[in-house]
């Protein structure tokens, strides 16, 4: 039994070998080796970073090897100082730190007083030590510079190798509406894993967390993100596709802001190839701002942003109905127009549900109505963010961001229409402690809400209640082979709320050429909701005079009915709790070579109904 252990530890090891040491989640880090004129390493150097846009500050040492590591630094910019007794300041000025990036920051003492000092601008490696990770980061730069069609910054995932869109994800209410769902690797969109500053997002189905509009808002609240596609430390799991991780900005002590219009219509379009009139309207607004600075200097800090999408888009849409022909009882029958008449119970359905078509006659009792409809998109996306900084024992982050959205789609059927709502709330508060020069400890906790909402119903119209097909307080639908479905046969209505109540805490220890990490992860879900399958019944015919006379033959009645019994209840209350448990190191043996090695344990427990 002990050898097998063993033998599954030695294996979990071998397996987490290429990783990397880094929190690639949400920081960066700062190291290098400390040198004298004659490249002698000098060891007791007192190494002081600084952030340029917060003022916080992180000590190091150097050790006997003259080496120096600051780890979990935020994105941004940086200024490094070292001095020792006997030589001058030497200050790295304008560092960049990215996330899951080292930045490689050597340093040349020279002799002389702590009174003078020597400055270098902006000079570093571009190398990132110890690095096997497969993917890569999007800088602010590129996130800023790099046109994007809907404000949607997920589309530059695609810019890294083995990350592309999920052309057969569905745009539909599971799918998501959107083209931002991405697949790493081969694998499905659902294996990609969503962070935004470490916790997770997941719409509730467990895909990207866009917006009905088909866009994921808040470009300008992101500082940068990372996207990792594979050979991922024992800190990430979950995802077997890939992990794509957020950071927000935050403020500075620098009062700063932006504000933006951005507006598309129909001047230079052309005309729907399909359409019968001119060119269909079209209207796309999108606008918003930014705003961060100080609330008190070098310590509280506020950030916040807001942005509204409306869509006004012209959709051409084909109908088959029933034509005027059959509205009058008349059909085709062996091809001679034969009077079959309507029968009483299915006139008032033809006639209030079907409107006679114009187009084109196809001769088997039905014609084509192109109609076009304008579907209206609106969308509302808020971010607020606050930073404290308590001197270099803690930081504390607490970040709320909100986005609302809903579209109405028009559907073949002129009479009836999709209207989808959705909304996402996530909550995040963070702790990160330093206990020693070399021991930190970070703490998360996330409050994650995701819901969304479905439903076909008709407008222009009113259907009373005495044509609904059951008890149900919905109008089902009347599905005719070849025609138009008057209603719906989708599960709709359908309600979704997931809720993500996540707990998490890393503890960092640099020691001599080690980064140990060890950590757990806790994460409760919570699903509410219902969907219904064939909601307020639907009545099958196979052709229009089989609609028209409720006939299935001479001495068959049409009553191919499917419905819910009375009493059906689809209302869900589900809960499930994913853990996780990872430990691992990251050896530096030598300055060419570093070693990565990790273990983690992941478990989810079976779902329970309340």
């Amino acid at each position: 039994m002990k050898t097998s252990i063993k033998r599954l530890c030695l294996l979990g090891v071998l397996i987490l070998l290429p990783t990397i040491a880094l929190a690639q989640g949400t920081t960066g880090s700062i190291s290098g080796t400390v040198t004298d004129a004659q490249k002698a390493v000098v060891p007791g150097v007192t190494i002081v970073v600084k952030g340029i846009e917060t003022g916080a500050t992180r000590t190091q040492v150097s050790d006997e090897h003259g080496r120096y590591r600051v780890l979990d630094l935020s994105p941004g910019m940086y200024q490094v100082q070292a001095e020792l007794s006997g030589f001058g300041i030497v200050l790295r000025d304008q560092l960049s730190v990215a996330i899951g990036k080292d930045t490689l920051v050597d340093i040349e003492m020279k002799v002389g007083g702590l009174t003078e000092q020597i400055t270098v601008t902006g000079e570093t490696s571009s190398v990132s030590i110890g690095s096997t990770t497969a993917g890569g980061l999007i800088t602010t730069h590129q996130i800023a510079e790099l046109p994007l069609n809907g404000r949607s910054f997920l589309q530059l995932a695609t810019l890294q190798a083995g990350v592309v869109t999920s052309r057969g994800t569905a745009k539909d209410f599971t799918g998501g509406f959107s083209s931002t769902q991405l697949s790493i690797g081969g694998a499905r969109p659902e294996q990609t894993g969503f962070l935004m500053d470490g916790t997770n997002i997941a719409d509730v189905s467990d895909k990207a967390p866009s917006s009905l509009s088909g866009v994921l808002l808040g470009v300008d609240t992101v500082q940068e993100f990372n996207v990792q596609t594979h050979g991922y430390n024992a800190e990430f799991g979950r995802a077997a596709g890939g992990v794509m991780s957020t950071v927000t900005k935050s403020g500075t002590n620098q009062i700063h802001g932006s504000a933006f219009e951005f507006h598309r219509d129909d001047a230079l379009d052309a005309r729907n190839f399909f359409a019968t009139a001119g060119a269909p309207p079209f209207k796309r607004d999108q606008f918003g701002e930014t705003f961060g600075g100080p609330i008190f200097m070098n310590r509280l800090f506020y950030f916040g942003s807001y942005e509204q999408l409306r869509d006004r888009n012209s959709v051409t849409q084909f109908a088959r109905l029933p034509d005027a022909n059959a509205h009058n009882g008349l059909v085709p029958v062996n091809g001679v127009l034969t009077s079959v008449g309507v029968n009483a119970t299915a006139r008032p359905y033809l006639d209030l549900l079907f409107p006679i078509p114009n187009g084109q006659n196809f001769g088997d009792g039905t014609a084509e109505l192109v109609h076009s409809e304008i579907n209206p998109t609106d969308e509302h996306f808020g971010v607020t963010k606050f930073d404290l900084n308590l001197g270099q024992k803690d930081n504390i982050m607490v970040r709320w961001s909100r986005d609302d959205s809903k579209v109405s789609m028009s559907q073949p059927h002129p009479l009836f229409f999709e209207h989808t709502k959705a909304y996402t709330r996530y909550f995040t508060a963070q702790d990160q402690h330093l206990f020693t020069l070399n021991v930190m400890n970070r703490v998360r906790f996330a409050a994650n809400r995701t819901n969304r909402t479905d439903d076909v119903v008709p407008e222009g119209i009113t259907i009373p209640q005495s044509l609904y097909f059951s008890t149900d307080p919905h109008f089902g639908a009347i599905d005719i082979t070849g025609v138009a479905t008057a209603g719906s046969v989708a599960t709709t209505p359908v309600d979704y709320t997931q809720d993500i109540y996540q707990f998490s805490d890393t503890l960092t220890w640099n020691k001599g050429n080690h980064v140990i990490k060890a950590g757990a992860d806790l994460q409760n879900y919570h699903f509410d909701g219902f969907s219904f399958s064939r909601y307020g019944g639907t009545f099958r015919f196979r052709n229009v005079q089989e609609f028209l006379t409720l006939r299935r033959s001479a001495t068959a009645q049409a009553d191919r009915f499917t419905g819910n019994l009375p009493g059906t209840d689809t209302h869900r209350r589900m809960r499930q709790w994913y853990n996780a448990f990872f430990v691992q190191d990251s050896w530096r043996a030598a300055d060419t070579l570093t070693l990565d090695y990790g273990l983690r344990y992941d478990y989810v427990t079976d779902p329970k109904e309340l």
